[in-house]
């Protein structure tokens, strides 16, 4: 089993967070979501007992909400693009969901292997190449640049140890900036 960490690189303004330790993975919060705050609407009761009785067309017809479905146990060096799970800290294994349709705190959605040789580069030369990876392909996921949208970028990186047995993997993971599970995918959320 290959040993990954997981962080996130935060914006270049912001600096890294610290750095904790999931069983050999590290995780760092990426704050590059900027995001507007939520809308919160109210409805009077005159106004819910008018829209109580008439039909509504299909564009106006409620979608359903999503619910919270049980996913399967995995190690976070088997999360591939694509994937929705959840992470919990600590730990080393991640939620894996059926699909993105249930609710998920984290999407999977790029992957690229790091440039290096035997040595492994060090943190710092990890984490930039999470950030240069992970950033550049932000935008063409979700569709705008990271600070314009209300998702934050992480990723699952090589660590000292498994760098030693070949692991070169940058996998890039969106989570929403507010940490609230979310359905559906990510992808184009923001075009």
């Amino acid at each position: 089993m290959r040993t990954a960490a997981v962080r996130s690189a935060a914006g270049a303004s912001l600096g890294l967070s610290a750095l904790l330790l999931l069983s050999g993975c590290t995780l760092v919060t990426t704050l590059a979501g900027g995001g507007s705050d939520p809308v919160v609407t109210t409805t009077s009761t005159a106004e819910a007992t008018e829209s109580s009785t008439t039909t509504p067309t299909e564009s106006e017809t409620a979608t359903p909400t999503p619910t919270a479905v049980a996913g399967t146990m995995t190690g976070i060096e088997d999360l591939q693009v694509g994937d929705c799970f959840d992470l919990e800290s600590g730990a080393d294994d991640a939620e894996l969901f059926p699909n993105c349709d249930s609710l998920h705190t984290f999407e999977a959605y790029h992957t690229e292997d790091m440039q290096g040789g035997a040595d492994f580069p060090g943190d710092a030369a990890v984490d930039t190449a999470l950030q240069d990876i992970c950033s550049a392909a932000f935008t063409g996921f979700i569709g705008a640049e990271p600070f314009l949208t209300s998702w934050n970028y992480t990723g699952i990186v090589p660590s000292a140890e498994s760098w030693g047995g070949g692991d070169r993997e940058v996998l890039c993971i969106v989570t929403p900036v507010d940490g609230q599970p979310t359905a559906g995918t990510a992808a184009g959320s923001a075009s």
